[in-house]
Order: C-alpha cells, then structure tokens, then sequence
C-alpha cells in the first residue's frame, strides 16, 4: 500500500498544498502527480495549444506572440482587441490562413474570421457586399 502524505509541494507553482489537490499518480512514490490539479490542467492547456499551433498552422506559441505584438494586439482587419469570450474569459484573436495552402496570414477577432470564412471561397461576394451597404 502506497503512503499518502498530508501535504505536498507542487513543482509548478512550488506551493505546499494538501494532498487532496493533486491527482493520484500510481507510478509516483508517493501516489500523487508532482503537479498540483490547478497547474496541471493550465500545463495541459498550454501543452494543446502549444500542439494545435504548431500540428494546424505550422507556428509556435511565440510566433504567435511575435504577430500579435506586430498587429498591436487588436484584430489585423477591423484594429479592435477581441472581445469575444468563452467560460467568461477573454479568447485569443484567431489564426487566420489560406485554406488551399495553410499559409498564416494573420490574427483577427472572431468577428471578422467570421466573416472572412463565409467570403474567403467567393472574393466577388465581397464587391456584392459593398454595393449593397452603399445602396447601389
């Protein structure tokens, strides 16, 4: 039977929290996950984000900081920060790019990912679309 301590340190946030708040690990000595159950789900976050970037679109986590710093932080069509949010937290702008060759373009809101998706087949709709809002 493995002993269980009443208190651990995590490795990530090097806090010393009771046993209760981390995960069991039966590969560990001490039964529990080195990580504390807070760091490791921001770990695992992380870690999929990290992965879709790079399996999806071919960049890294600072690639992506180096154009959202290059775009001012704000959408790269309409300038505005995103203001879309899921679970009650803020959403990261979107990676836009080519569907035919993957290439990256650029970040943008929600909004405007949007709706480029729904002109990005048919560039003429977007002529029809400002003929429209001018009245013509």
């Amino acid at each position: 039977m493995t002993y269980l301590p009443e208190n651990k340190k995590c490795h990530k946030c090097g806090k010393i929290k009771n046993k209760n708040e981390f995960d069991l690990n039966t590969r560990s000595p001490d039964g529990l996950f080195s990580q504390c159950k807070k760091c490791k789900k921001i770990w695992t976050k992380q870690s999929n984000q990290n992965y879709q970037l790079q399996k999806r679109y071919g960049i890294t986590e600072i690639d992506y900081e180096i154009m959202l710093k290059s775009q001012n932080r704000v959408c790269a069509i309409c300038k505005q920060p995103e203001i879309k949010k899921r679970n009650r937290i803020l959403c990261r702008l979107s990676i836009d790019h080519n569907h035919k060759t993957s290439k990256v373009r650029g970040l943008l809101c929600h909004k405007c990912n949007i709706m480029l998706g729904h002109i990005e087949n048919n560039p003429g709709l977007l002529k029809e679309v400002l003929k429209y809002l001018k009245g013509e």
